[in-house]
């Protein structure tokens, strides 16, 4: 417990110190939305916290690159570096590596966005990992009520496709809403539903996360979200700590 709250106060010390050291000044807020189309470099550090009473958590250290084509394609690359932590052992390595291609279309004030994503096995321990190769599709749109407050929903279906026969197979969905409010300039906050339905056991499982967020130069965001399962039958996590910057237009 006291190495994962010295890694909390380490991430929130440095975020508002990133910020503090930074003139702040009004900047739009861009990146926000699943449609948005900002290409971006992402460094973003991590703790899930599996089962707190055991003292079993996975730290991640994640770089994310997309990049924008034309304003309606994207394709991304993130690479984890991970550490699992629990009483029996501890293990630190690569995560699973995932790629990803999308395709956005904007209309005036609604926008659709088609998302595919492979997941590679490529983790160096099994608890790092899944040891499958799966693949997932996704189709989500977002709406906006006004210029500062918007709502996007989508579907994610997850399958394994290959891997190891030892491993559980993947079979899963994600049911995803998310509510933003935007200032003018500057600052942000998403209340971020998840709601998913594994088919290999039937069970469910309901997490919220809060996403803070500010923009510190025209080109650069930060944000910190904090995330909690709050029901359901499958256990995926107590608690999480997520922060990230985000270098946008590169």
């Amino acid at each position: 417990m006291k190495k994962k709250l010295s890694v909390v106060l380490f991430m929130l010390c440095f975020g508002f110190g990133l910020a503090n050291a930074l003139v702040i000044q009004e900047y739009a807020v861009r990146g926000v939305r699943p449609s948005d189309r900002v290409s971006s470099l992402e460094f973003n550090p991590e703790i899930d916290v599996s089962d707190d009473s055991r003292g079993e958590s996975t730290s991640l250290l994640t770089v994310k690159y997309y990049q924008d084509i034309k304003d309606k394609y994207s394709i991304g690359i993130e690479v984890p570096g991970a550490r699992y932590e629990s009483p029996e052992k501890s293990r630190t390595g690569l995560g699973d590596i995932l790629l990803a291609a999308s395709y956005t279309q904007a209309f005036d004030n609604f926008s659709m966005v088609f998302l595919m994503e492979n997941t590679l096995p490529t983790a160096t321990d099994d608890t790092l990992g899944t040891g499958k190769w799966y693949v997932d599709f996704s189709a989500a749109f977002d709406i906006s009520f006004t210029d500062n407050i918007f709502f996007a929903t989508g579907y994610k279906y997850y399958v394994s496709i290959l891997g190891d026969d030892s491993r559980n197979n993947i079979n899963r969905s994600r049911v995803r809403g998310i509510l933003g409010y935007m200032t003018d300039s500057t600052f942000y906050v998403l209340l971020d539903n998840l709601y998913h339905i594994d088919f290999e056991n039937s069970s469910q499982a309901y997490i919220l996360d809060v996403e803070f967020g500010m923009m510190l130069e025209n080109d650069l965001s930060l944000y910190i979200k904090p995330g909690w399962q709050l029901g359901g039958a499958k256990h995926i996590k107590d608690w999480s700590l997520s922060f990230g910057v985000k270098l946008l237009n590169l």
